[in-house]
């Protein structure tokens, strides 16, 4: 019977030292996940942080290239409404003078386009003297 005694002390040890080390174990995984939780926190909220300012950036650079878009279409808009009349109504008032120019060019070059021995330019307007 003693040595009954003897085994149920030395297995109730036993349990109490499995049990110790089994609540020690779990006392730490819980210290080191909370922290491995706390790191992960920290990492995601700088990754955040840094998404935010990339997202404000780019919504920025948007913005301006969308403004300068704008922009230049306005001034485009606003020079083919302002000077293409400009210069069709110069083109017409140009037109029966580019006829005379052009004859008065050619009596004071000599005579004409150039033949065919002569060369493709005008050549020197010759003043009588």
């Amino acid at each position: 019977m003693a040595g009954d005694i003897q085994s149920a002390w030395i297995a109730a040890g036993a349990a109490i030292v499995v049990s110790l080390v089994s609540l020690g174990t779990a006392v730490w995984t819980s210290i080191q996940g909370g922290r491995a939780a706390r790191e992960q926190a920290a990492r995601q909220a700088a990754t955040d942080r840094s998404l935010a300012v990339l997202n404000s950036r780019l919504g920025e650079e948007q913005d301006a290239a969308k403004a300068k878009r704008d922009y230049e279409y306005e001034a485009r808009k606003r020079l083919y409404t302002e000077l293409y009349p400009l210069a069709y109504q110069l083109q017409q008032a140009a037109r029966p003078n580019r006829s005379s120019a052009t004859s008065s060019y050619r009596q004071l070059a000599g005579g004409g386009p150039p033949s065919a021995g002569e060369p493709r330019h005008w050549g020197a307007v010759r003043i009588a003297g």
